[in-house]
């Protein structure tokens, strides 16, 4: 995530892009997971777009403990934090790409 073939790096323009979708979501849930070899729960589902959007802001590539790009654990978690609400939903996934044709396994079966 910290390739610098777009500036500032590729993790720096993922936080921009979201802050971006987080302006067209107001009144609506938002949570965030962050993964890298696993996935963990960086914001719970909230309508709090100020607190999501800082929450993004704090994200910070290496920080967390398993490394890898495991986009199964993170559709699967993803997955379980929409679960609970009704109605329309969407999961948004942002990579850096690496390591994606492993990171793709197990997402086939589904």
């Amino acid at each position: 995530m910290l390739a610098e073939d777009v500036r500032p790096n590729r993790l720096e323009r993922a936080k921009a892009a979201l802050s971006l979708v987080l302006d067209g979501l107001a009144g609506t849930r938002v949570g965030v997971v962050a993964f890298a070899g696993d996935a963990f729960t960086q914001c719970p589902m909230t309508t709090d777009i100020a607190a999501a959007r800082a929450l993004i802001r704090r994200l910070e590539a290496g920080k967390l403990p398993r490394q890898g790009t495991s986009l199964v654990r993170a559709v699967e978690h993803g997955t379980a934090m929409l679960a609970r609400y009704p109605g329309r939903k969407a999961l948004l996934l942002v990579s850096d790409g690496e390591a994606l044709r492993s990171a793709l396994k197990g997402l086939e079966a589904g």
